[in-house]
């Protein structure tokens, strides 16, 4: 584990926190973490460094995010992934 630029998807968003998913765990994200013109969305894949979180008896938190692909971004691939899957399944059982 890094303590900065991890990768992660946003998969839970309350009013003004929420949880990234990194790395089979889900790690706190408070809405201030968020950099200056980034705004949280679930579903979107986000970049982040580790930061120590206000209360130090918890875990360390997401600070410095920054969106990497939209929600909407993510959503479109996944659609083409399973359109290209269904073509290409479909060309084998045609063969």
């Amino acid at each position: 584990m890094n303590l900065k630029n991890n990768r992660g998807q946003l998969v839970r968003w309350l009013k003004g926190y929420g949880f990234i998913e990194y790395e089979g765990r889900h790690v706190f994200v408070h809405r201030d973490s968020y950099l200056r013109g980034f705004a949280p969305e679930i579903g979107q894949i986000v970049a982040f460094d580790f930061g120590l979180a206000p209360d130090k008896s918890k875990a360390p938190m997401a600070v410095n995010v920054r969106v990497v692909k939209t929600a909407k971004s993510v959503a479109d691939e996944i659609e083409i992934k399973h359109g290209l899957e269904a073509l290409a399944a479909k060309s084998q059982g045609g063969a």
